[in-house]
């Protein structure tokens, strides 16, 4: 180049000559980032899809007409006590959440119940009902997919929860229970 000319009119003989093997390095680096990408988030997808139980893999017992892997219309017009109370929509842990409360005017056994819903499946519900005949004595029931826990509530109330296993969400609650039951609790 010659002095005091501009970058952008460099001649032909001027410019240096590119390196192909250079230019072959490039293109190789820039698959090998393409192919990395994908095979990370293939692995990422796989790990989000396997990590979320589906509603075969949730194995839960029925409790008061409702298993877990439901939708929320099917949960609403399973729960056995649904025409007896209210329901209200609300947010959970794990995105979308339908809550049920007895009507003050009716004898339904049940208090109150929480149900949450991750994709549109019940992964986890929650529910006091009253005590019949003395406080309960607590219960484990643990499946593949789920566990289900029956103990006295502090209230004189009898609790019920149905959590599904594997979510992130209910891990601490489900180690809980399940050192509750190692320990003869």
């Amino acid at each position: 180049m010659r002095e005091g000319s501009s970058p952008a009119f460099v001649s032909d003989a001027e410019r240096p000559e590119r390196d192909p093997s250079r230019r072959g390095a490039i293109l190789r680096l820039a698959l090998a980032g393409c192919a990395l990408f994908g095979v990370t988030s293939a692995a990422i997808w796989a790990g989000v899809t396997l990590s979320f139980p589906s509603s075969e893999r949730l194995d839960s017992p029925n409790v008061h007409g409702v298993r877990l892997g439901m939708s929320g219309e099917a949960v609403r017009a399973s729960f056995v006590d649904s025409l007896h109370g209210r329901w209200a929509r609300t947010a959970s842990c794990c995105g979308e959440g339908l809550e049920w409360a007895r009507s003050p005017s009716d004898a339904s056994k049940t208090r109150w119940a929480r149900f949450d819903f991750r994709q549109g499946e019940l992964v986890a519900l929650h529910l006091a009902e009253d005590a019949t005949g003395g406080p309960p004595a607590r219960r484990v029931d643990v499946s593949a997919g789920s566990v289900l826990e029956v103990r006295p509530g502090a209230d004189g109330s009898v609790k019920t929860a149905v959590l599904a296993r594997a979510l992130p969400a209910y891990r601490a609650e489900v180690s809980e229970i399940l050192a509750m039951q190692a320990m003869g609790r």
